[in-house]
């Protein structure tokens, strides 16, 4: 099972829009492309003043999935973001394999 982080640093003054954003398109989007159980946190830990950080997650059945994702979705995703907001919301993803405890 791959757990397919992406984290958003995102300016205050947009953070209520950038969560509508959130919760609707990017998650819809990730789903067409087939990973599930979406979690959002948002981080306690300041990275700067003015800025709120949140943690998307998601799971994929294996490593295809998320090669997709990043080939055919991710692209026009933050495409769309840097269009509506540019510097006032940035993002990174990281992909890792759970271990079994």
């Amino acid at each position: 099972m791959i757990l397919y982080n992406t984290s958003f640093h995102v300016d205050e003054s947009i953070e209520n829009d950038f969560l509508v954003w959130l919760k609707t398109e990017a998650i819809e989007s990730h789903r067409t492309f087939g990973m599930t159980d979406p979690m959002l946190a948002k981080l306690l830990t300041s990275v700067g003043e003015g800025c709120s950080s949140f943690a998307l997650h998601f799971h994929a059945c294996d490593h295809s999935v998320v090669n997709r994702w990043e080939r055919d979705g991710q692209p026009g995703l933050f495409a769309a973001m840097n269009k509506r907001w540019g510097q006032r919301a940035l993002a990174f993803s990281t992909t890792m394999e759970v271990v079994d405890l």
